[in-house]
């Protein structure tokens, strides 16, 4: 269901044109302005002619439907043979941006700890503030290259002509990586977004690149959207989750009339209307009837937010707790087990 929905049966002629265009671009342009590792990285990856079989990410988090059936997302795994351009595209930007000092992480909240370590700084009070949470729908695939090569660009509009024409370079191998998502089930071989024009294809649940990235497009949408921020005292986003600490008591048509104007400012950003955010505003005091098919009122005494969730003390202090959904069951990380160094540093 899910492919039908995200990608085109492709035939074998269409995978050996991808293959020969891949091959192309590493003996033109491309080939001749990386280094010699990098084009050997290429050429391994191309050399293996990989295609792989999408998997499911089975939320079993969440609750179950009438059929007992939970809902899932598509993954599409790293592993095409076409996979090593985005890659190293991606982290060539990445490492221009890094030795050039652009700061793209201010907006940027990297984990429920460094959340919590901020407001706790802020002293909030409950009659003094409202929290909402905001969320990207379906944010990875609605992530379009031509938001991503404008997010890129937005950040890199000091950087000089020649750094400017390497990002163009590196620009080209993740529009031709997100152009040529591949993958095979039950003998069949598709091209995920095959129906799209490439500039309209977006990011995939699996790809080197798409956390990045997609981190990326958040920070540009919120850095300029500073005039729907003005009446706030922190904001920040964690992939497709935002948080927002306004200023006074605000109602549900208050921050109603805030995301209509912020979705407007992200459609003119994005130059369409295909990444779209929804609203939760806490407590019920906040409920004053307002009719609003993208917000709702979270009127429990905590709220949750990434694995924390947060209260209000008796003298109206915020405090924070963990937060556990409805079926997660917590296991033990063996420090010796196979998971990765980044698995392990990304646990508080």
């Amino acid at each position: 269901d899910h492919l039908y929905g995200a990608a085109k049966e492709i035939s074998t002629n269409k995978l050996s044109l991808i293959y020969g265009e891949a091959m192309e671009l590493i003996k033109g342009d491309v080939g001749n302005n990386v280094s010699r590792n990098e084009k050997e990285f290429l050429q391994s990856s191309l050399e293996t002619r990989a295609i792989p079989t999408p998997k499911l990410l089975i939320k079993d988090h969440k609750r179950a439907d009438t059929m007992g059936e939970f809902p899932t997302r598509l993954v599409v795994p790293a592993t095409n043979f076409t996979a090593a351009f985005p890659k190293a595209g991606y982290l060539g930007i990445k490492n221009i941006f890094d030795k050039n000092g652009i700061e793209y992480t201010k907006s940027t909240i990297t984990q429920a700890s460094q959340l919590k370590s901020k407001l706790e700084t802020l002293h909030i009070r409950r009659d003094e503030a409202t929290i909402v949470s905001f969320d990207a729908v379906e944010m990875y695939p609605s992530i379009k290259y031509k938001l991503v090569r404008r997010a890129v660009m937005y950040f890199a509009r000091d950087l000089c002509l020649d750094t400017k024409e390497k990002i163009e370079l590196c620009l080209k191998m993740i529009k031709f990586g997100m152009g040529n998502t591949l993958l095979t089930f039950m003998d069949k071989y598709y091209e995920y977004g095959g129906d799209e024009d490439v500039e309209e294809r977006g990011l995939t649940i699996g790809g080197y690149e798409s956390a990045w990235l997609a981190d990326l497009v958040a920070a540009f949408l919120l850095e300029n959207a500073v005039a729907q921020f003005k009446n706030t005292r922190f904001k920040g986003i964690y992939r497709d989750d935002g948080f927002i600490v306004f200023e006074g008591e605000l109602k549900k048509k208050d921050v109603a009339n805030w995301l209509d104007k912020f979705q407007a400012r992200v459609d003119e950003l994005a130059g369409s209307n295909f990444l779209n955010f929804t609203a939760e505003v806490w407590g019920a005091d906040k409920d004053d009837g307002t009719l609003h098919k993208a917000v709702s009122v979270n009127k429990g005494e905590s709220f949750p937010y990434l694995d924390m969730e947060m209260y209000w003390s008796v003298d109206n202090q915020l405090f924070f707790k963990v937060h556990l959904k409805p079926n997660q069951q917590l296991k033990y990380l063996n420090r010796g087990s196979t998971h990765t160094e980044a698995c392990f540093k990304s646990i508080p």
